[in-house]
């Protein structure tokens, strides 16, 4: 039997790419499985776990007196002390269950024979970040697509035995909400920009888009941004607050809305720059999307970017609205379907857990 571990430290959004592994693990009773988590992910558990689990929990606390701010708590190096503080419980692990890069510093306090790292991803592959040669350290790689796999093996990331693919763990997890925000048929554009600044469009088209829709009451628009965006940056809070008054703008930091797929059903437009939430708005359905380049074009290719037209230059929200309809029918219909069927290889006879479950159960017994 295998102790298998899931860890919980940072935005809850994380929790959904993992936790139904951890709930099918549990439902055989075939491995132990524990979940380590903290505070600030305690809410999103409990509400995904069933009544009977049959899974250890174990609410984590930081060497400090209050749990700090994420933002404060990363550059503290807060996992590295997390994971020594519970060194006792990790190293019986034989699994560790991973949707995040920093969890390898597990590395530097168990020695990397005594625990198989198994890396989930936290949303499909769509750019750099995504094939960064770090996930050469894990062990064992959960493949969304067999577009993915093939690249990763061209990359030489993965091996012939050591991945599988299987679609979308989050999709099985995450439990969407039937929302009517305003209550109006008129059209609403979700708008996700990222939280670093070398790469959202925010700092330097933010505010004119909000802009243009308190003064445009004709359209919606969900403001949605990546969760860090507004944690990283807290004093742009105060700034934000005065579109909060406006009728047809609804503005959210990082409730679940933003993570549980509920805004990307309920938009019609999707804007933003280089998140692959664009990939999770178009798997629910074919629809019109808009991306801003910030760093025009160095070199840099999101497979996102191939849903809709991408501005580059000077970009203007009013002539891109006005550009969609055409583009969208002559360009992007079919385009999208295509690409969507290549980022997300979803089985047909099984979901997405059950396919992972079962392929990482014959790696967790070739293992003992």
């Amino acid at each position: 039997m295998a102790k298998i571990v899931f860890v919980y430290l940072e935005e809850p959004y994380f929790i959904y790419h993992s936790i139904g592994l951890a709930i099918e693990f549990a439902k055989k009773k075939e491995n132990e499985v524990t979940i380590l988590y903290n505070s600030r992910n305690e809410g999103g558990i409990q509400s995904l776990l069933p009544k009977n689990h049959f899974i250890q929990l174990i609410r984590v606390t930081p060497p400090w007196i209050t749990e700090l701010p994420l933002y404060i708590e990363m550059k503290l190096n807060y996992r590295k002390w997390i994971f020594k503080k519970y060194k006792g419980v990790l190293e019986r692990q034989d699994v560790f269950i991973s949707s995040l890069y920093n969890d390898l510093i597990i590395r530097e306090i168990i020695a990397p024979k005594k625990i198989s790292m198994v890396y989930t991803a936290h949303g499909p592959a769509n750019g750099p970040y995504c094939f960064n040669n770090l996930v050469k350290q894990f062990d064992y790689f959960f493949c969304a697509s067999k577009k993915e796999a093939d690249i990763r093996r061209e990359m030489g990331q993965i091996k012939a035995n050591n991945y599988c693919i299987g679609g979308y763990l989050k999709l099985d997890a995450a439990q969407p909400k039937k929302l009517n925000i305003f209550n109006d048929d008129k059209n609403t554009v979700l708008y996700n920009p990222h939280w670093d600044k070398g790469l959202s469009s925010f700092f330097k088209y933010g505010f004119e888009i909000l802009d243009f829709f308190k003064d445009h009451p004709n359209m919606n628009l969900i403001f949605a941004p990546h969760a860090l965006l507004t944690k990283r940056n807290f004093m742009l809070r105060r700034r934000l607050k005065t579109y909060e008054k406006c009728t047809n703008i609804h503005m959210d930091y990082g409730s679940n809305y933003s993570h549980d797929f509920s805004y990307v059903k309920v938009a019609d437009i999707y804007l933003g720059d280089v998140s692959s939430q664009a990939l999770e708005f178009c798997l629910f359905e074919p629809r019109k999307c808009i991306f801003i380049d910030v760093k025009q074009n160095t070199g840099n290719h999101y497979i996102s970017w191939g849903l809709g037209d991408v501005h580059s230059n000077s970009f203007n929200i009013a002539n891109a609205l006005s550009q969609i309809d055409a583009s969208y029918d002559d360009h992007y219909k079919v385009k999208q379907k295509r690409i969507i069927d290549e980022v997300f290889t979803i089985p047909k006879e099984k979901t997405s857990t059950e396919k992972f479950a079962e392929e990482l159960s014959l790696f967790i017994r070739s293992k003992s």
